[in-house]
């Protein structure tokens, strides 16, 4: 007989399983849809554009195990396209992932100087959307952490079903 004793824990680990399945989903779907945008730019026009700053983002974040420092190449330019005037961000696809490594945020923020001149990508049916690099980077980063939020979905699944298998998984199995 279920009581509120035994619904409310299935509840709280149901949403947890939800949740993290729909974390690792949701990213493995933002890395898709970047590398069909890094397809669809192989096809995108270019226009000569102007860096207006270059740099790197740090966030410091506390918690009960310790402080971590992430860091983000920020690069803003500037482009026209006919007699529109654009500003934008976008590095690459999938550049918008923090990471520990400074130095690799450097590397890619050097690559940028201010007032220098660069070629732009840019999509001719949406000029405001504009990319430097035709490239999908922090893949194997994202596949990783996609990975585990589905595993830890799978593992939880796994300990509930046996813990308390239903009856059709007895039945399967024969007990």
């Amino acid at each position: 007989m279920n009581t509120i004793e035994t619904i409310i824990p299935t509840i709280c680990i149901s949403g947890v399983i939800t949740i993290f399945a729909f974390a690792g989903l949701f990213l493995l779907f933002k890395l898709m849809k970047n590398f069909f945008l890094a397809q669809k730019s192989k096809h995108w026009l270019t226009t000569p554009g102007k860096v207006v700053f270059s740099g790197v983002e740090s966030q410091t974040t506390t918690d009960e195990s310790g402080t971590t420092t992430t860091y983000l190449a920020k690069v803003i330019y500037e482009y026209q396209v006919a007699d529109q005037f654009y500003q934008h961000n976008r590095i690459a696809f999938n550049s918008d992932t923090s990471t520990i490594n400074y130095k690799s945020q450097a590397a890619i923020s050097s690559r940028y100087q201010p007032e220098e001149p660069i070629l732009v990508y840019y999509d001719p049916e949406n000029p405001a959307e504009a990319v430097l690099e035709r490239k999908v980077t922090s893949v194997f980063t994202t596949i990783i952490i996609a990975a585990v939020f589905l595993g830890i979905s799978l593992f939880v699944i796994f300990i509930i079903l046996k813990m308390n298998p239903p009856q059709f998984l007895l039945n399967l199995l024969g007990k």
